[in-house]
């Protein structure tokens, strides 16, 4: 439901209508946190939480699209973009390969080992990439400012 507010809330703003847009952030998130209480109270659990989140995102979609007034009708046409989804499923694809490569270590130690003797290897692992992280980090605002001089 975030996504259908976002145009709108940019059109909001490109108008200057930030007044518009406190109100309905404020308004939403005190109907959002009355329905969270209201639904704790009656025993919903973790799920008040949940219903709390979907009456604030309720309220802020029918608060810009009226603060806007416009209603998208037509049928939107994504072939043009079909290179664009293409390129990003690759690095997508990249990413998530990555980030399976990285934690692998992790979860088989957590899965055949056990939890503590993961905390051990992760406090473990933390400690020593960190320091390279920041030397890194440090070396590479070092170079780029070299070359901006």
């Amino acid at each position: 439901m975030t996504g259908l507010t976002n145009v709108h809330e940019a059109l909001l703003n490109r108008q200057m209508k930030f007044g518009w847009v406190a109100t309905i952030g404020a308004l939403g998130m005190a109907l959002g946190f009355l329905a969270s209480l209201i639904a704790a109270l009656w025993g919903a659990g973790y799920w008040s939480l949940v219903l709390g989140f979907g009456v604030q995102q309720c309220v802020s979609l029918l608060g810009v699209w009226l603060g806007v007034g416009w209603i998208p009708r037509e049928r939107p046409s994504f072939k043009p973009l079909f290179h664009f989804y293409k390129f990003g499923a690759a690095i997508m694809a990249a990413e998530g390969a990555t980030v399976m490569a990285r934690e692998a270590d992790s979860v088989l130690i957590g899965r055949y080992i056990g939890a503590a003797p993961l905390g051990y290897y992760d406090r473990g692992n933390k400690l020593a990439i960190i320091p390279i992280q920041r030397i890194i980090l440090c070396c590479s605002n070092c170079c780029c400012r070299s070359f901006q001089d």
